[in-house]
């Protein structure tokens, strides 16, 4: 009933409009053509406010069908200029539209972009297509590998899919490196495998390094494991020895394999791993120094692993490995036997250290020295490689030993400390690191750092560096 209503209404709408014009009409021909008769100006005003009160119940009427129906009514709104609304358009319209737009303009439309852009969770399938589409332009194909750099898309099969297409050979750099820092936001365990296998076939330093970039990304703490993978798959000498210099402290067991399998090869791979050795004081890397130095021949390689002996033994000061095992600094003083960063005030630092057995735990207990307070997060890594918050706060603790209890979480191997090194005046330092749980305790075994005094990085890499650099 309402809908018949409604379709009178319409009509008798039109009617007015209808006679609205053709008094318009007649004004305008007045004004070329005088006559006697004309319109009252009360007349017009009238019919203006009968087509204003028509079009405003239309409207109230189609409100009310519309929360009735529970959904939208098909009856045309009538806008502003008596004409009926456009009907909506479909999300993939939009898409279509922009693709379009780089015909015209090679930067394509700034609004259909963001047309796209909102309505993008229901249109991954055609954006994925369109990457897919060796046809398209590539400054289209580039800025939607963009928008697909979001985190909610991780593990999305199509769009990694997609997107390691776009990394792969012939395409063009600017697409395969806007392909890499999206993957390097979405990508998974089944992207790390497909760049993996892509690496070694990208031409050029720019590209080979924007993925080594996002392989480190996606691997995280199981770094080195990725490139004890790619080490038997490098094409020559020169990637051997980058890749060698890429190792890091994250997983000493991958770490150490690494080296073994350098120490039998080409002499540059056996030289560049001989002085990286050095930066793991663990007793497992100096049992193997001594041991490669029982087999090797080669002059340069033998002094080199001579210098990493010694720096083994004798760790610098305010390293990062200063916080390894038990308290031994002086509580009071600027102490080089433990850890300090690069300078006194340098914002937010950070120390990992790692533990020789994982473990269930749920306290930590951290030994700072000097000028204690500006500890702000403590974190933990669980089993499945991941960093857990147990412990923030944004002002200064004043207990010493600091003692962080948390509910217990099973297989611990790492702790993280994050400091603000502006929060305390003066040198912030860490001597020691203690793990506790229901089974026992531990002291760390093995430490990197954002920073060290005097040394920058504190002997780990922190990103990656051109493998081409020396």
């Amino acid at each position: 009933m309402r809908l018949v209503f409604l379709s009178l209404i319409g009509a008798a709408l039109a009617l007015v409009a209808g006679v609205y014009w053709m008094s318009e009409r007649e004004g305008r021909a007045a004004i070329a053509e005088p006559i006697t008769a004309s319109m009252p100006g009360e007349d017009v005003t009238a019919l203006r406010q009968e087509v204003q009160a028509l079009r405003e119940e239309l409207a109230r009427l189609q409100r009310n069908q519309q929360l009735s129906s529970g959904g939208e009514s098909r009856a045309p709104a009538i806008a502003g200029g008596g004409e009926p609304a456009a009907p909506a358009r479909e999300d993939r319209w939009y898409l279509d539209q922009y693709a379009l737009s780089f015909l015209e303009d090679e930067q394509g439309s700034e609004f259909y972009r963001l047309a796209v852009e909102a309505r993008l969770g229901n249109l991954v399938e055609p954006v994925c297509a369109l990457l897919r589409d060796t046809s398209r332009v590539t400054p289209l194909r580039c800025s939607l590998a963009r928008l697909l750099q979001r985190k909610r898309f991780q593990g999305h099969a199509d769009v990694n899919g997609a997107l390691v297409f776009c990394v792969a050979p012939p395409a063009e750099e600017t697409l395969c490196l806007a392909a890499l820092a999206s993957l390097s936001v979405t990508g998974d365990d089944g992207a790390l495998r497909s760049l993996e296998q892509l690496l070694f076939a990208l031409q050029g330093k720019q590209r080979s390094d924007a993925c080594l970039n996002t392989l480190q990304k996606l691997s995280q703490e199981r770094w080195n494991a990725t490139l004890l993978r790619l080490f038997p798959r490098a094409p020559d000498t020169e990637w051997r020895c980058a890749l060698v210099r890429q190792a890091d402290s994250s997983d000493l067991e991958s770490a150490l394999q690494l080296f073994i399998n350098s120490s039998t090869i080409e002499q540059p791979v056996r030289l560049a791993a001989a002085i990286r050795i050095g930066e793991y004081p663990t007793e497992e890397f100096r049992s193997y120094v001594q041991q490669w130095l029982g087999f090797e021949t080669d002059p340069e390689v033998r002094e080199a692993l001579g210098a990493s002996q010694r720096r083994q033994t004798e760790i610098p000061g305010w390293h990062a490995m200063q916080a390894c095992g038990a308290p031994d600094a002086d509580f009071k003083r600027d102490d080089p036997k433990a850890w300090a960063p690069r300078s006194a005030e340098c914002g937010l630092q950070w120390i990992e250290l790692s533990y020789a057995t994982p473990m269930n735990a749920d306290r930590v207990v951290i030994h700072e020295t000097c000028a204690p307070g500006a500890i702000q997060e403590v974190l933990v890594r669980t089993r499945d490689g991941e960093w857990q918050l147990v412990h923030r706060t944004d002002r200064t603790p004043t207990s010493h030993p600091l003692s962080v209890e948390f509910p217990g979480i099973a297989s611990v191997s790492a702790v993280k400390l994050v400091l603000d090194t502006n929060r305390v005046s003066g040198w912030n330092e860490i001597d020691a690191v203690q793990l506790l749980g229901p089974g026992g305790m531990q002291w760390a075994k093995s430490a990197r750092a954002s920073s060290t005094y005097g040394g920058g990085s504190g002997g780990v890499p922190l990103g990656i560096q051109s493998f081409f650099s020396r």
